[in-house]
Order: C-alpha cells, then sequence, then structure tokens
C-alpha cells in the first residue's frame, strides 16, 4: 500500500473527513479548519508523486495587503519561525501560510501527520493575534 493509501485509510480509522484528489503531480487531501478566532483556514496535506515527502500546509491564516506593513509582518514571520522548530511561516502576495515538508524515510506514520496538523493549528492560533495588529 503506498503512503496516501496508508493515510487515508488512518483518516477513515479515525472518522475525520479530508477531500481528497489526485493529479499528475501527487495526492491532495484538504479540509476546511474554523480556528478558535473566527478565521477560516485550509489544511492542505500533499503527497508527492513518488510519495517520498508529505507537505504539510495551512493556508488563510491571514490576509495582511497593507504594503505599509510587509517589513513589519516579515519580521514577525522570522520571529515566529525561529522559536518553532518545524513549521514556518511565510508571506506570499499577502497571505499568510505556514508549511512543513515532512520526509519519509523508511517507514510512514500517519499518525505523525495528523499530529503535525494538530500542532501547526496550534501554533497558527498563536500567532494569529499578533498578525491582527499588522491589519
Amino acid at each position: 500500500m503506498i503512503n496516501s493509501e496508508i493515510f487515508s485509510k488512518k483518516l477513515e480509522e479515525k472518522d475525520i473527513f479530508m477531500e481528497q484528489t489526485k493529479d499528475e503531480e501527487g495526492v491532495y487531501f484538504r479540509v476546511q479548519q474554523t480556528l478558535d478566532y473566527g478565521n477560516n483556514v485550509l489544511v492542505a496535506i500533499i503527497f508527492t508523486n513518488n510519495e517520498s515527502v508529505v507537505d504539510i500546509n495551512i493556508f488563510n491564516i491571514a490576509q495582511i495587503n497593507n504594503p505599509a506593513k510587509k517589513a513589519e509582518l516579515h519580521t514577525l514571520l522570522n520571529e515566529v519561525n525561529q522559536k518553532l522548530r518545524y513549521v514556518k511561516f511565510y508571506e506570499f502576495e499577502g497571505n499568510v501560510t505556514a508549511q512543513y515538508s515532512y520526509n519519509i524515510e523508511d517507514h510512514f506514520n500517519p499518525q505523525r501527520v495528523i499530529d503535525y496538523i494538530g500542532l501547526f493549528l496550534n501554533a497558527a492560533e498563536k500567532v494569529y493575534p499578533e498578525l491582527v495588529k499588522l491589519r
């Protein structure tokens, strides 16, 4: 069984629903999640074609479109990224996203991906109030 199938089976066992799609670049799982502050984020899990890497993404954490705040935003994200071990926050066209690439070596542990999702959602919750101050 390939890693994306192992992950899908684990989601079923835990009664977790994530939409699944596949294209020429890999297998994708995604679900909308509402954080405690009310903002909706998109959790996306991406298995590369050779299934040796899983990208864990949390999109739409915050939208900071004020060009005058871009330097402050990058300073804040750099500070946060220095404190956190796994998840890294970045900004692209005003959208703040969290991302981590999990390299699957010998044995894939689907529970680890589920655990990382929880950790990264918690990190997004902690960073969100600081991001909102920049709006």
